[in-house]
């Protein structure tokens, strides 16, 4: 798909809410524009699997290179995991929360790569915010933040689910600014939140 799309709360290349399944699946440049604006899916209630964007993203709210935000279980599809795995993104990512895979994501991301730059308030090379499960992803790119930038996620936060929040086997080399809080792995990390395993290589500015 190669694609313009301008739109209300959630704007996809793909789909604006994935219920389904989306599956080797590609955007190729174009403007995705929207509240909540990813290059696969606005949001994703289900499985995204095998895709690619090169798309750039603007989300007023919330912006990925793959999806705006990932839900959790109480959201559509009950007791479903919500999953975006094994896609790619390449194109520039600019929003409040702002990801190179998500936005924001309440469940799991594994084996994702984002080599986006990405500018917001809160910025995170694979998720803006994270409040789950991040495993096996890596970012390559330079991360701008006004408030919190972390080279995987922003900010990582405990949302007291029976799993934990955990941020496994990931690495960043991207180049890291903030106008407040910065950190190779995640800016800040609250609660019950783990970071096991991961490596971060890349230049990290901050006041903080």
């Amino acid at each position: 798909v190669n694609c313009n799309i301008f739109g209300g709360y959630y704007v996809g290349g793909i789909a604006a809410t994935n219920l389904g399944t989306i599956d080797n699946c590609t955007v190729i440049e174009g403007n995705i524009i929207g509240d909540s604006a990813g290059g696969i899916a606005g949001q994703n209630a289900n499985f995204i699997n095998y895709t690619f964007s090169s798309a750039t993203i603007l989300g007023h709210k919330s912006a990925g290179g793959i999806a705006g935000r990932n839900l959790d279980q109480r959201y559509y599809n009950f007791y479903t995991s919500k999953t975006i795995a094994n896609s790619v993104s390449i194109g520039d990512v600019e929003g409040s929360e702002a990801g190179g895979i998500v936005g924001v994501n309440h469940e799991n991301i594994t084996n994702c790569v984002s080599y986006s730059n990405i500018t917001g308030t809160e910025s995170g090379g694979i998720a803006g915010n994270n409040y789950a499960r991040i495993n096996n992803c890596y970012s390559i790119g330079i991360i701008d933040g006004t408030d919190l930038s972390g080279g995987i996620t922003g900010a990582t936060f405990d949302q007291n689910s029976i799993e934990p929040n955990i941020i496994r086997n990931c690495y960043s080399i991207a180049d890291i600014n903030s106008d407040n809080t910065a950190g190779g792995i995640s800016a800040t990390s609250s609660g019950d939140s783990i970071i096991s395993g991961s490596f971060a290589g890349g230049d990290v500015n901050a006041p903080v």
